[in-house]
């Protein structure tokens, strides 16, 4: 009987150690259930080894002992593990050990009859049930070591968490291996049941292997608490204690008569003293509520009160949905008959009472009130409280609360200087019961008040951004329309432009194709003989009309793209010769600045399908800018290489280059760079543009690149798998 007292004051005072460090914790719940549990079952076990009248009863208990502690011990050892059991689970686990353990006690369905034989060996005659019950019990027992392995397969667990967990997993496994040979299967095989006092030894692997886990490898850290776990643990016992013997040495006193007490009674009373003592505090809240709400109907937990609060502030920002669900809040705590807030104007909003107040105060009183308040050195105004009043406008501002049936105003500021107008003012009605508020009430209003400041400013703030938010999209729409509409004008404007453009570029390209046939008569001789002089300016001025046949060609080109008239008219070409003409045209501008150009016609080159007339104004656009911003005295090399796959056009100059940071931009429209505008004002931009229009049309690719100051490269690649190659 001493092992047995021993093993449960240390299994007990373990388990109080846990439960004190956070008595509301699932964890250490279930282990303060586990082992008082635990307690009950080897308890049971001494006090029915002494045959008496409730000899029978004693066995049927540690059934129902053995049963919630296997329940119990199968959750705490799933809190450990993190393994998370459906609650649906849980309750029909406790309701099936519940209904066993009734069966256990009230019928014969589990044990018929438990009895000594004449050799003073315990035996049970068993029921239909008995081995299924038994087979629960080890179940539920056993079920917990999978659940820790499969814990200690997790390969993420740092050393020291694996280190606890490997001490818990092993002396659950001895424990639980031991309790189930000793207390069910040798049991059931021999129905002998005074195996079960052997089951003391389970209790005490498991005990002290956790306490090794605890002390050693830290588990809980309970050493940050120890203090004040011993001090709870020696209270407890010596309560328990106390009670216990003097219940024992007083009774002969009171009664006159020697009461003789076994052990075993001795520990069941200590057993149910320490069972209440453990539960006092749950019990004593249970009977608080239920009393309060027939004899303290204004009572309420501040702390639950602000708990609850202090959610609402935090979880919410919208400032109608905070401070509804605030009065909601008040009004269930202090049991106000109806509360709201009042809150002043904002940039977006007019003054507003939100809560169960607006019908019973008028827009008037409200605002009078809050031109009132500032001049009211008080945070809270109490109606009904006889107190002096400081000034006219507190006497004011008392005749409007009593006239729409408020009894206490509290402010809502954020300083303790309370002559500004603060947010506004929350109020409050009479209390359901009839009572007065009292000072608890008032100053818990104002710890309240303090809160509720913050918060309605971070949702005013954020109400202000929002209709910010929609002022500016609405602005922004506005400014959309007007955009639209203007694009809808700039549109207008541009096809007109490209009316325009197209019908003076055909009107122009009459009277200057007369201009280039009278120049060429003239360089001819038609008209007579020419001067060296004279057949220079008619060079001169036979190479504007030919740049000026080409700016006329973009032109309609661009205006052909915008009506999506652009057409590639192929036909058999001979590059070669096109490019060779090209040059010959342009010669005297090159010679008139002394460049040379180096170009080798290819001797073999195939035909090719292509717009011949618009390769011509691309080939020429690329030779004549070459010529025209390339220094006097520089060098210029075209090459035309027929490759395998491709057929490669591109003029090299040592001219001023493109800057670098200008290149992204150079074949859009109208656009030019600006040293290039410098050195030929009068240029439109358009000559790259078309190029890149023509060449992408006909499947081919751009060749670019240009260092500034040291020349450029311009060219085309022509993809033979998009053209068609003619055989010469």
């Amino acid at each position: 009987m001493l092992s047995y007292l021993l093993i449960s004051a240390f299994a007990l005072t373990l388990s109080l150690f846990v439960y004190s460090r956070n008595v509301s914790a699932p964890l250490h719940k279930y282990y303060m259930m586990f082992t008082l549990w635990m307690v009950v079952w080897l308890s049971g076990s001494v006090v029915a080894s002494t045959p008496d009248a409730l000899f029978e009863l004693h066995f049927r208990l540690i059934f129902v002992a053995a049963v919630l502690m296997s329940y119990f011990l199968l959750m705490f050892i799933s809190e450990i593990a993190r393994k998370a059991w459906s609650p649906n689970f849980k309750f029909l686990l406790f309701v099936v050990g519940l209904v066993l353990s009734c069966t256990s006690v009230l019928t014969d369905l589990i044990t018929v009859r438990v009895y000594v034989d004449t050799l003073g060996t315990v035996q049970a005659d068993r029921g239909p049930l008995y081995a299924i019950a038994v087979a629960w019990v080890s179940m539920v027992g056993i079920t917990g070591v999978p659940v820790l392995a499969a814990r200690l397969r997790d390969k993420s667990m740092d050393r020291l968490t694996r280190q606890q967990l490997n001490v818990v997993f092993v002396t659950l496994t001895f424990a639980v291996v031991t309790a189930v040979t000793t207390s069910a299967i040798l049991p059931y095989l021999t129905s002998d049941l005074s195996y079960i006092g052997f089951s003391s030894f389970a209790s005490l692997i498991f005990s002290s292997g956790f306490a090794y886990a605890i002390l050693r490898l830290k588990l809980f850290n309970l050493k940050a608490v120890a203090a004040r776990g011993f001090v709870y643990v020696l209270a407890l016992w010596m309560m328990v204690i106390v009670y216990s013997a003097s219940t024992t040495l007083l009774a002969p006193l009171l009664t006159g008569k020697v009461v003789h007490v076994t052990g075993a009674e001795f520990i069941s009373s200590i057993v149910t003293t320490l069972i209440l003592v453990i539960f006092y505090p749950t019990v004593k809240k249970t009977f608080d509520k239920v009393t309060n709400k027939i004899f303290f109907r204004d009572t309420y937990d501040a702390q639950a009160f602000l708990d609850e609060l202090n959610k609402i502030l935090v979880k919410n920002i919208d400032i109608d949905v905070l401070l509804e669900k605030s009065c909601y809040v008040i009004e269930k705590h202090i049991r106000a008959d109806h509360v709201g807030f009042y809150v002043r104007d904002t940039p977006y909003y007019d003054s507003r009472m939100i809560g169960t107040y607006d019908k019973s105060i008028s827009s008037a009183d409200a605002k009078m009130l809050e031109t009132l308040l500032p001049k009211v050195k008080k945070k809270v105004i109490y109606v009904d409280q006889f107190e002096k009043v400081d000034s006219p406008a507190e006497s004011q501002a008392r005749q409007i609360l009593r006239a729409n049936n408020i009894e206490v105003l509290i402010r809502i500021v954020s300083t303790l200087e309370y002559e500004v107008s603060g947010i506004g003012y929350l109020i409050l009605g009479q209390k359901k019961s009839g009572n007065m508020y009292d000072q608890q009430d008032l100053k818990m209003m104002e710890i309240l008040s303090n809160e509720l400041e913050l918060a309605i400013e971070n949702a005013l703030r954020f109400e202000e951004i929002q209709q910010f938010n929609v002022t500016l999209q609405d602005k922004i729409e506005d400014a959309t329309k007007q955009l639209k509409r203007n694009n809808e004008k700039l549109k207008e404007l541009d096809q007109a432009k490209d009316e325009f453009v197209s019908m003076a570029s055909h009107q122009l390209r009459t009277p200057l194709t007369a201009v280039k046939g009278y120049i060429s008569m003239l360089q001819d001789g038609d008209a007579g003989k020419t001067t060296s002089e004279q057949k220079k300016m008619l060079g001169a001025a036979m190479l504007s009309s030919q740049r000026m046949v080409h700016l006329i060609a973009d032109l309609l080109n661009v205006s052909r793209i915008k009506t999506k008239k652009f057409v590639i008219n192929a036909q058999a070409t001979d590059l070669p010769l096109v490019v060779a003409s090209e040059i010959g045209q342009l010669k005297d501008g090159a010679r008139t600045k002394k460049i040379k150009i180096h170009y080798t016609k290819p001797k073999r080159f195939p035909a090719l399908s292509v717009d011949e007339v618009k390769m011509r104004q691309v080939i020429m656009n690329f030779i004549d800018n070459a010529i025209y911003y390339t220094h006097e005295k520089g060098e210029i090399t075209i090459e035309l290489k027929n490759r395998i796959k491709s057929v490669e056009f591109t003029v090299t100059d040592s001219g001023i280059g493109v800057p670098k940071a200008e290149q992204h931009k150079l074949f859009t429209k109208f656009y030019r760079a600006g040293n290039a505008k410098k050195a030929r004002p009068d240029g439109t931009g358009l000559g790259l543009y078309m190029a890149k229009k023509v060449v992408k049309a006909q499947g081919g690719d751009l060749i670019f690149k240009s260092v500034e100051g040291k020349g450029s490269t311009f060219g085309f690649r022509l993809h033979k798998n998009k053209i068609k190659v003619l055989d010469k």
